[in-house]
């Protein structure tokens, strides 16, 4: 019995063992707090189109988000979180249940690679701040409980990133491979990782230590392996609507976030206006064209969504016409484009927590004061529509940011100063893609696979304050 206490209280001292305890009991004791009904982490369309997806799989072996036959194939939502979904699904046969309980598990882990990666580069204190402050994030908090592709988005572009750093730092053609096939899998889980795979393949030949016929050879082996992943994806869609393209959600992001931000700031529209001319004018391009304008449109429990279009010839003719808005005013679109790093930079997660209480509560972000420029009807949202609860918490999920924020930039000084720019280079390039690619639609989702190179860039700071001498075991 002694050995079994001493055995236990050694393991407790353990680095990866305490963050990844203190993230599990942290989203265990969030979910008894606010999750009143497991129904409500299904919380928007999104969540519905990725939870019908995964019924059909199961019961109808269709990758369709139709609510009865016939299943049309979807080109919309690319497969890793829906077939994620299905397999934890039929394990827990049909509870909800164990899509929290997964997804805890995952971001619980997810705290120990940024610990691990933390300690890689900047040591075991950097590491294990950096480690418990992921573990405590208020978004991880909240995707844990909603259907959405945030939790397991995060992990699989972290753990690349982890396995791309040893590759770097001890030239292993096990880690690359590892980083090549988990970045296409994040690829396939949500699309906005697709762009990261050229930066990455231009940093390993800039970078690579090898004469230049052996680094040629390490980025096509890194490109080969990301390719041979997706491209059976790519096939089937060939195969299904006789385009071999990832997904057809592009186009329609494209023109109805990128294009109508920018024709909301050239016309002095609201988005939603801005959003509903594009749109039309679009359609009445299909309809030239000989192709049917209608959207793809989801029932669930009675109630209709309308969704993104889902065939890919569509989606070309939404791109197309994105593309000659953005081009006929460029300066103007990056003006646009970088000020949706704002919101994503300071919105919280508020809102959903009320929902997983079964309230509703009006959406505050910070768009308004900093991007739109409507100052006065923020300030009355404040006044009249935020009660006294819902501030409390924005603002002290804005609180903790902010102090993220202010280490983040003194780390990146001290790094400079010390002359470890590849170091710093290694973190800060997953951190501004993610940030600059989902702009201008700026929002905390967007800014959540971010946080765990902003947790270990500001450990770096907040670990050379004055501590108590830690010590942990090394096993």
């Amino acid at each position: 019995m002694k050995s079994f206490i001493k055995n236990c209280a050694e393991l407790l001292r353990n680095p990866a063992v305490i963050v990844f305890l203190v993230s599990a009991l942290t989203k265990t004791i969030f979910g008894f707090i606010v999750l009143t009904a497991v129904e409500r982490i299904i919380s928007d369309p999104d969540s519905i189109g990725y939870y019908r997806l995964a019924e059909n799989l199961r019961h109808h072996g269709s990758f369709s988000r139709s609510e009865r036959p016939p299943f049309l194939p979807d080109n919309v939502i690319t497969p890793v979180y829906p077939f994620f979904l299905a397999v934890l699904l039929s394990l827990a046969g049909g509870s909800l249940w164990i899509i929290p309980l997964a997804q805890g598990l995952i971001n619980s882990l997810a705290a120990v690679f940024v610990l691990k990666m933390g300690e890689r580069l900047f040591g075991q204190r950097a590491g294990l701040i950096a480690g418990i402050c992921y573990g405590l994030d208020p978004s991880a908090l909240v995707h844990t409980f909603s259907l959405l592709t945030e939790s397991l988005f995060a992990f699989l572009f972290l753990v690349a990133n982890f396995f791309l750093v040893k590759h770097i730092r001890q030239s292993s053609l096990k880690n690359l491979n590892l980083s090549a096939l988990l970045l296409a899998l994040a690829t396939l889980c949500r699309p906005v990782a697709l762009y990261y795979f050229p930066v990455v393949a231009i940093i390993l030949f800039v970078t690579g230590q090898q004469t230049l016929v052996d680094r040629i050879k390490t980025v096509t082996l890194y490109v080969f392996i990301f390719t041979f992943t997706i491209s059976p994806w790519l096939i089937r869609n060939k195969l299904t609507f006789s385009v071999a393209n990832l997904t057809s959600i592009q186009g329609n992001n494209l023109l109805l976030i990128n294009a109508a931000h920018l024709k909301a700031a050239q016309e002095q529209l609201d988005y939603a206006t801005a959003e509903s001319l594009l749109e039309a004018e679009a359609d009445s391009l299909l309809l030239v064209r000989g192709l049917p304008a209608e959207k793809l449109k989801l029932e669930y429990h009675g109630r209709q969504y309308g969704y993104q279009i889902n065939d890919p010839r569509q989606a070309r003719v939404y791109e197309k016409l994105a593309i000659e808005k953005i081009m006929a005013s460029p300066l103007l679109y990056a003006r646009v484009h970088l000020t949706g790093i704002i919101p994503s930079l300071f919105d919280a997660s508020v809102r959903d927590v009320y929902h997983f209480r079964g309230e509703e509560r009006p959406l505050l972000r910070l768009r308004a004061l900093f991007v739109t420029g409507e100052i006065k009807s923020a300030l009355e949202k404040f006044g009249s529509q935020i009660e006294a609860g819902y501030l409390m918490l924005y603002l002290g999920h804005l609180g903790w940011l902010l102090t993220h924020y202010v280490f983040f930039i003194i780390a990146i000084f001290r790094l400079v100063k010390a002359k470890a720019a590849a170091r710093l280079w290694l973190m800060l390039m997953p951190l501004l893609y993610l940030l600059l690619i989902t702009a201008p639609a700026g929002s905390e989702r967007f800014r959540f696979p971010a946080m765990p190179y902003l947790y270990i860039l500001s450990a770096v700071a907040i670990s050379r304050l004055r501590w108590p001498a830690l010590h942990f075991s090394s096993k």
